[in-house]
């Protein structure tokens, strides 16, 4: 197997003090384990109000691979990711998953593997370990998705999926959305400048205390793909007033406003 070089992978937190640690370690322990890989972590760190800071300073003076940056307000997950996807331009491969472990740390990496002859990598989960209600959200959106876009892939919100480093620069200028539906956001991107994206399994282990909720989060997901869906439509004024519709139900349902993504030039705090 052709040996991957340098991998960043991105890791968003959100008020993760309790479970942070063991995953990432386990993370760390399988990228050593990988002969070619030389892998390093970048916590982002999204508005935490708990201990996650203190974490993270520990676990970067534990491994060295690893580094920090922060946000002292939120950004939205899709624009934590954002963030840290943007320091990985320069590696050959960038990646993102979920700072509870929920993808094993060997699948995780073996999407490298899967990913080798293309542009972009995602993992996709066997819902049918899933907890129900966790099944029937997932499938109903996927649904949905299909409907709109007709994006072909399986999962589209697995949080697990890696970009050649090449990619990145012409992808993320494009990107606009900032919440939990930031992943249909980048497919759209790919697809739209003709980039390949393989799939690939990958071993899911639910974890507790996600902050998704049961009607909040899908709510605001589906709010957000229907802005981008009406994005793509032509006509100016009708669209405007769409979109106006759209942000205030979204207003209303989450309490603020949509997080927007960071700019490129903002400084994090480290």
């Amino acid at each position: 197997m052709a040996l991957l070089n340098r991998v960043l992978l991105v890791i968003p937190a959100y008020n993760e003090e309790l479970r942070l640690a063991v995953p990432l370690r386990a993370y760390v322990a399988e990228a050593r384990s990988r002969p070619g890989l030389d892998v390093h972590f970048l916590l982002v760190l999204n508005g935490c109000r708990d201990r996650t800071r203190d974490v993270a300073k520990s676990l970067c003076r534990e491994f060295p691979e690893v580094n920090f940056i922060e946000y002292r307000q939120p950004v939205g997950k899709g624009g934590a990711v954002v963030a840290g996807l943007r320091q990985g331009t320069a590696y050959d491969w960038a990646g993102f998953a979920d700072a509870d472990g929920a993808t094993t740390p060997p699948t995780l990496f073996a999407l490298l593997d899967a990913g080798k002859g293309s542009d972009a990598v995602i993992g996709t989960r066997d819902m049918s370990t899933r907890p129900f209600g966790r099944r029937i959200t997932s499938a109903s959106f996927n649904f949905i998705v299909r409907c709109l876009f007709n994006l072909p892939h399986r999962d589209t919100q697995c949080g697990a999926k890696f970009f050649r480093g090449s990619v990145l620069s012409d992808l993320l200028p494009s990107l606009t959305l900032a919440d939990m539906a930031f992943d249909i956001d980048m497919l759209l991107c790919l697809r739209r400048k003709g980039y390949s994206v393989a799939e690939a399994k990958v071993d899911w282990n639910e974890q507790a205390g996600s902050t998704v909720k049961f009607l909040r989060t899908p709510i605001l997901m589906f709010l957000s793909v229907l802005r981008l869906r009406v994005g793509c439509d032509r006509g100016q004024g009708a669209r405007r007033l769409v979109v106006a519709m759209i942000e205030g139900c979204y207003r209303q349902v989450a309490g603020v406003a949509r997080p927007a993504l960071p700019g490129a030039s903002e400084v994090s705090c480290r």
